[in-house]
């Protein structure tokens, strides 16, 4: 999980870029990224066999965290709240707050996020 989840990480921060944004390929690697890398992953962290206190997990978490950053930063990141926050993170959160996804200004900032909506999930 943590060498696929560093693989994505690195991928969308060099394509990621305004200057690579353009063509097919990049387009449908961030479509992929939003419908099946992220959705995935949040299930993965999310799931009560995930233990965020586990060394093996914290670093999946951390590497989930930087890539969410990425991709918020990129030159996709408009789509972040539209393709990510609203249907992935709202659409499971029941209620629980979730600006910290829209407010993170890094990649630990998204961590603590993720690791707040697991927490606040695990005690409803």
């Amino acid at each position: 999980k943590k060498s696929c989840t560093s693989f994505f990480s690195l991928l969308i921060q060099q394509w990621g870029d305004s200057n690579t944004s353009q063509g097919q390929a990049v387009n449908g690697f961030f479509d992929f990224v939003h419908n099946v890398f992220v959705p995935g992953m949040l299930d993965c962290v999310l799931s009560n066999s995930f233990n965020a206190k586990d060394a093996l997990h914290s670093r999946v978490l951390s590497e989930f965290g930087n890539a969410l950053w990425f991709l918020k930063q990129s030159a996709h990141g408009n789509d972040f709240n539209t393709r990510v926050v609203e249907p992935l993170i709202l659409g499971r959160s029941n209620g629980v707050d979730v600006t910290g996804f829209r407010n993170a200004s890094c990649g630990k900032d998204m961590e603590s996020s993720v690791k707040a909506l697991k927490e606040a999930l695990n005690k409803k």
